[in-house]
């Protein structure tokens, strides 16, 4: 991005309306280079507010290893409990590949989380972005069935509400899907005049 090279070089700052969006979209597409300049840039601030905006970029890195660097370093000294919880999250909403690292990493910090989150806001938040993004009828089983064996008593509500959203996001997807399937059976005009 060349907003994002100008402010790189000093030649300029970028406006304040657009940070959040420029800095997304470079994390995107970033290496280790941006991720190591946006980790110092979150280590720096001060305020809460630039932590959780940079929270936000950093969990928008989609490069699978970073992915995974990050979920290691999230649990280390550098990142306060409060804000571990929302980088946990974001990562999981980037997008397949990263729901499945967060699933594997969760699954294996299970215990540890656990012990650091035992009820209220921040453990239903964590286990509510680890899972809400699971689609298909094999994951929901996978959940289910993961939460069946590992109880997480401060959560039940929040597990069984995140399982009945992905059940409705099956359901949705499986009556588009049908909709699709009998448009696309249609001949030309009555596809036209479906449109119309």
């Amino acid at each position: 991005n060349l907003r994002w090279r100008r402010e790189e070089r000093g030649d300029a700052k970028i406006h304040s309306d657009i940070i959040g969006a420029v800095y997304r979209t470079v994390a995107r597409t970033g290496g280790n280079r941006e991720l190591e300049q946006f980790k110092q840039r979150f280590l720096d601030a001060d305020r809460a507010e630039e932590k959780r905006l940079f929270l936000g970029v950093l969990a928008s890195f989609k490069n699978t290893s970073i992915l995974n660097h990050l979920l290691e370093w999230s649990m280390s000294d550098d990142v306060k409990r409060q804000d571990r919880v929302f980088l946990i999250a974001g990562l999981a909403e980037t997008g397949p590949e990263g729901r499945a690292a967060v699933w594997q990493f969760f699954k294996k910090e299970f215990d540890v989380l656990m012990e650091q989150y035992t009820s209220g806001g921040l453990l239903k938040r964590l286990v509510r972005g680890v899972i809400i993004r699971f689609n298909t009828s094999s994951d929901k089983d996978v959940v289910a069935k993961f939460f069946k064996q590992n109880k997480v008593s401060g959560a039940k509500m929040t597990i069984d509400q995140s399982l009945e959203d992905i059940q409705n996001l099956i359901n949705r997807r499986q009556a588009s899907k049908e909709e699709l399937l009998r448009f696309a059976s249609c001949d030309e005009e009555s596809q036209i005049s479906r449109v119309i």
